[in-house]
């Protein structure tokens, strides 16, 4: 696991009720959460950064 400066991220709880997340597949939705997720920990103020997962360990399967 790599480190942030902030090993968070925060998540409200409207997006239960947010049709676009309710619209799409639980694998989307899961992917949807999993970039979230990955933005933190990219570390740059919500921005996915290019080749930022493969430098710190990860794989793209599954």
């Amino acid at each position: 696991m790599s480190q942030s400066s902030m090993p968070w991220v925060k998540i409200y709880t409207e997006i239960l009720d947010d049709p676009r997340v309710g619209n799409l597949t639980e694998s989307a939705q899961l992917r949807y959460i999993q970039l979230i997720i990955l933005a933190g920990e990219c570390d740059a103020e919500g921005a996915l950064v290019r080749g930022h997962y493969e430098r710190h360990g990860h794989s793209r399967s599954g």
